[in-house]
């Protein structure tokens, strides 16, 4: 047996509504939804750098820059990540004599002893 809601209405003059005098009908629709329950949301990651986790950086170059860092990578057989990280890590231990809030105290960043 059909549910009487689900049952088409027959097309005569009440369906019919002068220009601009037309309503939506309304509907009675069971109040229970046939949906599943909401997914258990998974807890946010704690705030702030971990172990482990690298930070993301934007480096704009221009065309021959770019250029001679894919060289120089392929060249060195290594990624232009590796050679840009080594080189600020060089640049970096260069400065070390000139600013104290640069020296590496205990360890490094990539968890290796930090050379003196």
């Amino acid at each position: 047996m059909q549910d009487p809601a689900l049952k088409a209405g027959s097309l005569d003059a009440t369906l019919l509504a002068r220009k601009g005098a037309a309503q939506p009908a309304t509907v009675n629709r069971p109040a229970t939804r046939n949906t599943p329950p909401p997914a258990a949301v998974a807890p946010a990651p704690e705030s702030g750098r971990t172990s482990g986790k690298r930070a993301r950086l934007t480096l704009r170059l221009d065309p021959v820059r770019h250029r001679r860092l894919r060289i120089a990578a392929a060249h060195l057989n290594c990624s232009m990540q590796a050679l840009l990280t080594e080189s600020l890590d060089d640049r970096l231990a260069a400065l070390e004599s000139v600013c104290a809030c640069l020296r590496a105290d205990s360890e490094a960043p990539d968890g290796q002893e930090a050379a003196s």
